[in-house]
């Protein structure tokens, strides 16, 4: 300065109109609703596919191999990692079912309720292979994959009435309300006999491995 004095600079400002934090938000928005139109679109692919498992899970334990199964039933699979057309049907489920106890959930999302997974992860396991199990775990395909087209509509609605910013978990507590509506409750009524049924099945399994090693 012209006294001799130092001034101290603070950091530098960006112009106001460098930042406009509407447009960051439409950005957002945006990217959220693209993520879930496209998942919804893959969604719509699989529920051909379940309508076929549904189908054949009412009968009782699937026999037969994949290579049985229909194109989209076959490339579902696929999704799994199950690729061996000659594998049983039914190892087939269990290879599904043992991807899915897997999966995590993040708190408020998704189309199953906090408790509603904590129960699945503690059921699921005890009725793999059984007939209960299997349409278990079609419940949860099929709630996942229309889960994923109701969210993309909740998402479209925020957007459409004017939200400045989209809400991820209210959309996604919407369509949990939407899906127990429509599909009933995630988790049905199981029997013990059901359960007992899987652990038996589970044991026979050990047993099985026991003597191949």
């Amino acid at each position: 300065s012209q006294d001799g004095t130092q001034r101290v600079l603070g950091p530098a400002k960006p112009p106001t109109s460098m930042y406009d934090p509407n447009a960051a938000y439409k950005e957002n928005n945006m990217k959220v609703l693209s993520e879930a139109q496209t998942s919804a679109g893959v969604a719509g692919q699989s529920i051909n596919a379940l309508k076929d498992f549904k189908s054949m899970m009412a009968s009782g334990v699937p026999t037969g191999s994949v290579a049985s199964l229909s194109l989209p039933a076959r490339q579902f699979l696929a999704g799994f990692g199950v690729e061996d057309p000659n594998i049983p049907i039914q190892e087939a489920m269990v290879s599904v079912e043992n991807k899915l106890a897997l999966q995590q959930h993040q708190p408020g999302m998704g189309p199953m309720t906090d408790p509603d997974f904590e129960r699945y992860r503690d059921i699921g396991p005890r009725l793999s292979g059984t007939k209960a199990g299997n349409i278990l775990t079609i419940r949860r395909l099929e709630r996942e994959a229309i889960g994923k087209e109701m969210y993309a509509e909740e998402i479209q609605k925020q957007l459409e009435s004017g939200a400045s910013m989209v809400n991820q978990a209210q959309a996604w507590k919407s369509v949990r309300s939407r899906l127990d509506s429509e599909l009933g409750e995630f988790i049905p009524t199981v029997t013990q006999e059901e359960v007992d049924s899987g652990k038996r099945r589970q044991q026979k399994q050990k047993s099985q491995s026991s003597h191949l090693c």
